[in-house]
């Protein structure tokens, strides 16, 4: 991830002249600085968008800024480049001809990029662009091992390393985009589901007795009575992700063959999903904000 501190981002919108100094200067001292980042209060008060903070950013570092809404990357175009180079140094293929590669990171200066681009892309030259965040979180999604490939190791390990289990669970959850965690018991396994864009899909299977240790974990952070297993019960935890803070509610519910947990994931993750994730156009977008500043309304 990029180490411009909030000041930086003002300093070079301002040089850049991405955003006229006044207009600049005004929301500098009224952005609250507890609740969003710079960047992010620019753009909801429609001053900036997404594309010209990526160009403001990719300037800065001297480097192309790679929009990901004008590339297809196809599997195999993807694989061009190994997971463990993708993942240690947040970099993602783009494109490539006969002798150039493309690719776009959030950290175009750290060090050791472009020695272990050289070596895994083979090519006589690479192009490192720049790409913002949270676009490059939901591209290196691709680049991430199944979770049943993920679970499997971590049993292998431990088969009663529940929090590890749990953890990673949650990780998946909030990289898929889901809503909604559901942990269903059965007669001979626990089924494991996502609901993602209202769509509910299983993603793992846990034995009963692993399980067990999860439920009481989850109970313990949700501050839930752990002795308690015929009577429904509900409370709330939040857990550190990053830089995100994640707030879940949590339900547990007695059924025949066990404890039903409903976990909803809520909070700042949820509110930062934007008209480009459901995919609306930047002009779009753009049209419908100011029509909210107009009216007041909330969306």
């Amino acid at each position: 991830m990029h180490t411009l501190s909030e000041r930086d981002i003002y300093t070079l919108l301002r040089e850049q002249n991405y955003v006229p100094a006044e207009e600049l200067d005004t929301a500098w001292e009224s952005y609250p600085r507890e609740s969003t980042s710079f960047a992010q209060f620019l753009i909801e008060k429609d001053v900036l968008t997404e594309d010209l903070l990526g160009q403001a950013i990719a300037e800065q570092f001297k480097v192309p800024y790679i929009d990901f809404d004008a590339h297809t990357i196809t599997p195999e175009d993807r694989a061009q480049l190994p997971r463990d180079v993708a993942m240690q140094y947040r970099v993602v293929f783009v494109e490539a001809n006969k002798n150039e590669a493309v690719v776009a990171t959030d950290n175009p200066a750290q060090k050791g990029l472009k020695t272990a681009l050289r070596t895994a892309l083979k090519k006589k030259k690479i192009t490192v662009g720049y790409t913002l965040p949270d676009t490059l979180e939901n591209a290196l999604f691709a680049y991430r091992p199944p979770l049943g490939e993920v679970l499997k190791g971590i049993l292998e390990k431990d088969p009663e390393d529940a929090p590890s289990v749990i953890d990673t669970l949650f990780e998946e959850a909030v990289m898929q985009g889901a809503s909604d965690i559901h942990f269903e018991p059965r007669e001979e396994s626990v089924v494991v589901r996502f609901r993602v864009d209202g769509l509910l899909s299983a993603v793992a299977a846990l034995s009963p007795e692993l399980y067990e240790i999860a439920v009481n974990r989850i109970k313990v952070a949700a501050q839930l009575r752990i002795d308690q297993h015929m009577a429904p019960q509900d409370g709330s935890l939040r857990i550190g992700m990053g830089d995100k803070d994640i707030d879940m509610r949590v339900s547990v519910t007695p059924i025949a063959d066990g404890e039903k947990i409903v976990i909803r994931l809520l909070g700042e993750y949820v509110s930062s999903l934007a008209f480009s994730d459901i995919g609306m156009r930047e002009d779009s977008s753009v049209r419908l904000r100011r029509c909210r500043v107009k009216s007041g309304a909330r969306m």
